[in-house]
């Protein structure tokens, strides 16, 4: 079973595993979910950079990560280097824009940073502009993840009641 897992949502608001992970479950997912396409951590505040790091050295499939830990420029560019298929670093809390202009750069654009408070990651908000070519690829990536996020908020079989009644509150 979970050497297939593909999508793993351990956010501590979900309250799966009635308590906190730690870089010991981050130890855990890397050895057993090697499969892993999404991974949600947000919320669990006991995982760190490290933990991080384990899981994304592991899991090369990884396409999409939600975390809230408060992740540096340095870590965040670091993290999405390791991983070659992610698409989407997801985090609650703004990085800096520099952090997102290291991010797009050192990923040649695959990768779209995505928080809370500014949604998807727009080229005008970074600090200085990207190359053309690394634009168009950012383009393409963000659109796909743009896609991807919308079908999650109304697709019926991806969202529950509960969650898309609370989601579509906050939108």
């Amino acid at each position: 079973f979970l050497p297939r897992l593909q999508v793993l949502g351990l956010c501590a608001n979900r309250r799966i595993l009635g308590g906190t992970l730690t870089n010991k479950s981050c130890k855990i997912i890397s050895r057993a979910c090697k499969e892993l396409r999404e991974l949600d951590l947000a919320g669990q505040d006991q995982v760190t950079v490290a933990g991080l790091k384990r899981v994304f050295k592991s899991c090369q499939h990884l396409k999409m990560f939600l975390t809230s830990l408060d992740l540096s420029s340095k870590d965040a560019v670091e993290l999405v280097c390791m991983a070659p298929n992610l698409i989407t670093l997801h985090t609650e809390d703004p990085l800096d824009a520099g952090a997102y202009y290291d991010i797009i750069m050192a990923t040649r654009g695959r990768v779209v940073p995505y928080n809370e408070v500014d949604g998807l990651i727009e080229l005008e908000d970074l600090p200085k502009s990207l190359p053309r070519h690394l634009g168009i690829a950012y383009h393409q990536s963000r659109n796909q993840v743009s896609s991807r996020l919308n079908l999650d908020m109304t697709h019926p079989d991806l969202v529950n009641g509960w969650e898309e009644e609370h989601l579509w509150k906050q939108i």
